[in-house]
């Protein structure tokens, strides 16, 4: 058995430079990218860490442990800032995504069963918007709407306002036996694009199995785990050698 276990988690921060993987044994690892060099590690304070997030800012590490436990952490050191526990809801689902506001204002949860924004501006962080039973989300990259996916339908809400301003029914399933993910992002011509996986294929690559992926903010790094180890692709690489396949009518 692994020292540490499994790997549970793992993050990209913002500017893309560091990656923090979080352990079953409850010990996080920070390492930068460009040298290969792990920079810090700590304990998590909460327990199995689901669920990393960095800030905004990227000098703070967020830390979602088991019942809803919530830890804001210093990058750097592992220093604990803070942290409050978030209540279950009638199945008692832990914590499956956070996204933060680039602000600090605000945080939203998904756990397929009473996610929530809170606002954090407050002493003891209060519900903003009720997310119901969303299972994966996304903020665009202005940070003006907040994307919400369950396995039927994908819905659009307005950050500033917090009223749903859109809700689009799935035209195909998602994957099977897997989580369902909703990610953002933006082309050349500033066009926003979401992205659902589905049945649909359209670009195909075989890389051994894998138990859960990250993407870096800045588009550069494709990370995929397996129980003990984390693979990290440059996605330039990838997709100048990926084979696509025609989409499905």
């Amino acid at each position: 058995m692994p020292k540490d276990y499994t790997l549970v988690s793992f993050t990209f921060s913002p500017d893309g430079r560091r990656l923090a993987l979080g352990w079953e044994s409850e010990r996080i690892e920070l390492f930068d990218l460009q040298t290969n060099q792990r920079v810090s590690e700590f304990g998590s304070g909460v327990g199995n860490p689901l669920v990393l997030k960095f800030t905004a800012g990227g000098d703070q590490l967020i830390v979602v442990g088991p019942h809803g436990k919530i830890a804001y952490l210093e990058a750097a050191s592992g220093q604990e800032t803070k942290r409050w526990k978030i209540p279950p809801g009638k199945n008692k689902y832990d914590i499956q995504e956070v996204v933060i506001d680039p602000n600090g204002h605000w945080l939203a949860y998904a756990n397929e069963e009473s996610g929530k924004v809170l606002d954090l501006a407050a002493r003891s962080p209060v519900p903003l918007a009720d997310l119901n039973d969303a299972g994966s989300m996304a903020l665009s990259h202005d940070g003006a709407e907040l994307w919400i996916l369950n396995r039927k339908v994908l819905v659009r809400f307005n950050t500033s306002i917090w009223q749903k301003t859109g809700e689009w029914p799935l035209l195909s399933a998602p994957v099977a036996a897997s989580p369902v993910v909703v990610r953002t992002g933006t082309s050349p011509e500033a066009h926003v694009t979401i992205a659902v996986p589905t049945g649909e294929t359209l670009c195909e690559r075989s890389y051994g199995g894998r138990e859960d992926y990250a993407v870096s903010d800045d588009g550069q790094w494709l990370a995929l785990s397996q129980s003990n180890r984390l693979d990290v692709w440059r996605l330039k690489d990838l997709l100048g050698d990926c084979s696509a396949a025609p989409l499905l009518d």
